[in-house]
């Protein structure tokens, strides 16, 4: 008996592994969790169900694990490029060296020259090139 809602769809790109794992977990939900009636309508042993069974929920455990561990260091990184000193003994990445804006001094780092010292050019006096006009 197939039900509409309960098909398994190929499309390209799908490998034979995902299309087996989805045909397993339809019957496995359309017989309600019944392992003895899904081994049997797929033509299979139950210890291979059983075996499939736990492979994809350890596949799915560290798959949340990696989402969560990802998640995590993203976090840290935002947190650093904000300038949120790391807490619970996590060191900053070598070489991320951040202070907060109240901590810089007023003078610039780099010598900036006084407006009287800057040559000022008139628009006439360059010429297209960049050089100077000869007058």
């Amino acid at each position: 008996m197939q039900s509409p809602s309960m098909s398994v769809n190929w499309v390209p790109g799908i490998t034979l592994e995902q299309l087996e794992k989805e045909c397993i977990l339809k019957a496995y939900q359309f017989y309600r969790q019944n392992k003895t009636q899904t081994a049997a309508a797929l033509g299979i042993a139950l210890r291979t169900l059983d075996n499939k069974l736990e492979r994809y929920t350890e596949d799915e455990q560290r798959e949340r694990e990696r989402k969560e561990s990802d998640r995590r260091e993203r976090a840290e990184i935002l947190k650093r490029m904000r300038g949120i000193q790391p807490q619970d003994g996590i060191q900053a990445s070598p070489g991320i060296n951040m202070e907060p804006a109240q901590n810089i001094g007023s003078e610039p780092q780099m010598p900036v020259p006084k407006r009287d010292q800057v040559q000022e050019m008139l628009p006439g006096q360059v010429s297209a090139s960049g050089n100077r006009k000869r007058g």
